[in-house]
């Protein structure tokens, strides 16, 4: 069976969804994913059951925190998948023709125009949002962090990837929010090269001639 681009575009965005998920997850329950020393244990290393059920009022505060960072995260992706297959279904991606080609084109599909406008509009603020979010869940978590037996050696490099994950997917969605928004172009949120829709889909432009 041929798989047409539109579903490939679709499966490949599907992939890229989840592990995006993945680096967000650890990337905002720093308070139980980056290590921490406990004497009784045999590792020396306090387990994910006890982070998880660890009730100290900093720590437990710094967990709810991390939960609102990751539902943050979560309505970014609800809104990135909304946007990549409207993207997918109402336009192409054509080499042939210039990046700024659907500047061009679009202007003869007012309806299409404006519900661009309100989607990159949409992903703009939702990353400004994820940004400042991340901002203060670090923050709280680095108080908890330091406040019970952080330990330089055995939890600096893990903290540091957990956080050096989330900062490169917020800067590729502020990046693609922000040009997409400024030059009216159409950077995808998830396949891996910077792709830019460039053109209306055919079948929005077969369906506009038969209205017309």
């Amino acid at each position: 069976m041929k798989i047409v681009p539109d579903t490939k575009q679709k499966i490949m965005s599907f992939f890229y969804f989840f592990g995006d998920i993945y680096k967000m997850l650890t990337g905002s329950f720093l308070s139980i994913f980056v290590p921490r020393t406990c004497s009784d244990t045999n590792t020396g290393l306090c387990s994910l059951r006890y982070n998880i059920q660890n009730r100290e009022p900093i720590h437990f505060c710094a967990l709810i925190t991390n939960c609102i960072n990751f539902c943050v995260f979560l309505l970014l992706f609800c809104i990135e998948i909304i946007r990549e297959y409207w993207c997918i279904k109402n336009l192409d991606i054509n080499e042939d023709k210039s990046q700024n080609n659907l500047d061009v084109e679009i202007e003869n599909y007012p309806e299409l125009k404006q519900n661009l406008y309100k989607i990159n509009l949409k992903y703009k603020l939702i990353t400004l949002i994820c940004i400042f979010s991340q901002i203060l869940n670090v923050s709280i978590s680095l108080i908890d962090l330091f406040n019970n037996n952080f330990s330089l050696s055995s939890s600096g490099i893990p903290m540091l990837s957990f956080i050096f994950l989330v900062i490169l997917k917020l800067k590729e969605s502020y990046i693609a929010s922000t040009n997409s928004l400024k030059k009216e172009k159409v950077y995808s949120a998830f396949l891996v090269k910077k792709i830019i829709y460039n053109e209306i889909d055919k079948d929005i432009i077969s369906l506009s001639n038969i209205k017309r």
